[in-house]
């Protein structure tokens, strides 16, 4: 495997708040996101797979805001989403010293905003769980309850249910317990031809302004770049941009590098692009050597493990399969894999960003 480099591209991760300097493409979309969240309490935000969800959220919408006008809470549903909530709460609370035992999310919204006087944003971040990852209808029964309770109660606080949009339809079930809940919705499109030109190049814009990185002919690279996109099958996705763009600087820090104010930096050059082959054969390049770690960490006997679990996740089209938690332990079993080694593969895959268990 190669040596550990530092890049600066997110790669698999969503972008932060402290990523705004690098964060391109979605200004527009970004501006009616924060004139919705000002008509309304409640936003559902759907997209695909992919399109950058959590990193519109997280660092677009964020920095729309002023520390001292957001106080923001990320709620995964993880085992139970009503105990997230509280648990998260009484966290937040914790930071001020309130010693409070709570029981109602209503009331520690309300104990929240005494201590921090700030209107809290709260997102619930991969919402679609709550109905495909073991679903619980009491569960879903009394989060849909507290949801419109918020919405009634005049409390500063307002909500984001943020969710991959071929679940959108589960919401149906839950309208008469929250008769708006589609009132307000706001769809993330995937990036056209023209956001992928203006995030290749705006991005080594600053980079090199950072002294991060050298372009040689940006114009050309960028070029290079969108030809590798366009000629993908899969399209022309940030996650696969952000994926070969860390690639190839990985590349060139080995490789070609140049000096500049911050030292030795790698020199990006058409060349080197157009020698990267396709964008598949990119990803396919990272699966191999990320499959290859796995199967070390497990030992000899479990050769070709992680391929067959992660093939059985994946159609033959190459899209990700929806799998149960039923599903995975079946899938444990016949690999024979403790329950610690099936969690550290799903954990490893979900790190990775290339597939979450329930994921189609």
């Amino acid at each position: 495997m190669e040596a550990k480099v530092q890049s600066p591209f997110k790669f698999l991760n969503a972008f932060q708040k402290e990523d705004k300097d690098l964060y391109f493409g979605r200004d527009e979309e970004v501006a009616h996101l924060y004139d919705l969240t000002y008509d309304t309490r409640l936003i559902v935000f759907f997209g695909a797979s992919g399109t950058g969800k959590t990193s519109m959220i997280q660092c677009g919408l964020a920095n729309k805001f002023s520390e001292t006008r957001w106080q923001e809470l990320y709620i995964r549903r993880d085992g139970n989403i009503n105990e997230s909530i509280l648990k998260q709460l009484s966290e937040s609370l914790d930071a001020y010293q309130a010693d409070i035992q709570l029981s109602d999310p209503i009331e520690g919204i309300r104990q929240l905003h005494k201590y921090t006087a700030k209107p809290l944003f709260i997102t619930f971040d991969q919402f679609e769980e709550i109905f495909i990852l073991q679903p619980d209808e009491e569960e879903q029964k009394r989060f849909f309850r507290f949801l419109q309770e918020l919405v009634e109660t005049p409390l500063a606080c307002k909500v984001i249910l943020v969710m991959r949009e071929e679940f959108i339809a589960h919401l149906w079930d839950f309208e008469y317990l929250v008769p708006g809940i589609f009132d307000n919705r706001f769809r993330i499109k995937s990036l056209e031809e023209v956001q992928m030109r203006e995030i290749i190049e705006s991005t080594f814009s600053a980079l090199e302004q950072q002294g991060k990185l050298q372009v040689e002919d940006q114009e050309a690279v960028s070029e290079a770049i969108m030809k590798k996109l366009l000629a993908s099958k899969a399209g022309t996705g940030l996650t696969y941009l952000q994926v070969f763009l860390d690639r190839i600087y990985k590349k060139e820090s080995r490789e070609q590098r140049i000096e500049n104010r911050e030292g030795f930096v790698p020199l990006i050059r058409k060349e080197s692009v157009e020698a990267m082959g396709s964008i598949e054969d990119v990803i396919d390049d990272f699966l191999d050597e990320q499959l290859l770690a796995l199967e070390a960490e497990l030992g000899s006997k479990h050769k070709g493990t992680p391929l067959k679990i992660l093939g059985a996740m994946v159609s033959n089209e190459r899209t990700k399969k929806v799998l149960q938690e039923d599903q995975i332990e079946l899938l444990r079993i016949k690999y024979h894999l403790t329950e610690t080694e099936m969690n550290s593969l799903l954990q490893a895959f979900e790190n990775m960003r290339i597939l979450n268990r329930y994921e189609s």
